[in-house]
């Protein structure tokens, strides 16, 4: 049961207080003095909903930050703008719920909330959170809109190994040029290189440069065409796109070892060697080393990260 944000808590509060000063529909959901935590309440078709906004006490009110909206059927549907769903907001809504915590998980692809349904034997209830998601804050019930399924993919190795094998080569000529560098260069030639073929997304930040690649699948493509000929600036790419550079410990070897795997990975999310599986939400799925997707109506939504 979600205590916070139970909608007849919401409308009682609406009700019974005043709203924030220069404003007819701002509200509290928590203490009053938090300021950087309410609700607007609206009418659509007469009936009151509460659009649910918090924003760092830093950042000037310009418009809500709206993160959720609850209707009267008292189900939130999740409406934040952006990727990411931030600690703060998780802590929030955590709060909300007994036994049950949003958490950020790279093998259930993102932002997830878990229940623990059975504790005699550990059993968890996993429900993804995503653009558009509705349920009812006291059953968990997924509204008819947004019943999803999991797209869940598994390693085929035969394919794999064929993508693969035309990195083997070029990436053995960049271990040997990586592993005997000067360590106290490596970060100085990483952004050269980078710089050198991607100058668009070079920042000069008070006299430490770095790149803010907008667009890795480009640098990646990049990488990929100069490979056979300059294998050692290929390799410095790839760490670049998949945001390894700055990472690096003084071990060379263990940085080359732990790039190549991190790339390899990407690799092979980029490409199709994968075996598919689909479930429907009712089903408790397990994680995976690939993430998970979610489809509804058999289109890919928007996970919060």
């Amino acid at each position: 049961m979600n205590r916070e944000f139970n909608y007849q808590r919401l409308l009682k509060i609406s009700e019974t207080q005043e709203p924030y000063r220069g404003s007819e529909n701002r509200f509290p959901f928590s203490d009053r003095k938090y300021g950087h935590k309410y609700f607007l309440k609206d009418i659509v078709d007469g009936v009151p909903q509460f659009r649910l906004c918090y924003y760092y006490k830093s950042d000037p009110i310009t418009e809500p930050h709206v993160f959720g909206i609850v209707r009267s059927d008292n189900t939130i549907e999740f409406d934040m703008g952006g990727r990411y769903m931030h600690q703060g907001l998780r802590q929030i809504m955590s709060r909300g719920y007994f036994n049950g915590v949003f958490n950020s998980s790279v093998r259930h692809g993102g932002i997830i909330y878990s229940k623990r349904v059975d504790e005699e034997n550990n059993t968890w209830r996993v429900i993804p959170i995503f653009r558009g998601l509705r349920m009812n804050m006291d059953t968990l019930e997924i509204h008819e809109s947004s019943k999803y399924t999991f797209v869940k993919k598994t390693l085929n190795r035969e394919k794999s190994k064929a993508l693969l094998a035309k990195y083997e080569n070029a990436f053995k000529v960049a271990e040997v040029m990586y592993v005997n560098l000067e360590q106290d260069k490596v970060s100085d030639i990483t952004k050269e290189i980078g710089r050198e073929y991607f100058p668009k997304y070079w920042v000069d930040n008070n006299n430490y440069g770095y790149l803010d690649i907008e667009n890795p699948k480009e640098v990646m493509d990049k990488a990929d065409e100069i490979l056979e000929s300059s294998p050692f600036d290929s390799f410095i790419l790839y760490t670049n796109a998949v945001n390894l550079w700055w990472r690096f410990s003084s071990n060379l070897k263990e940085n080359y070892d732990r790039a190549k795997k991190r790339i390899y990975k990407v690799i092979q999310k980029n490409n199709d060697v994968f075996n598919v599986k689909e479930f429907d939400y009712t089903q408790n799925i397990s994680s995976s080393a690939w993430g998970l997707d979610i489809k509804v109506n058999n289109n890919f939504v928007h996970r919060y990260l």
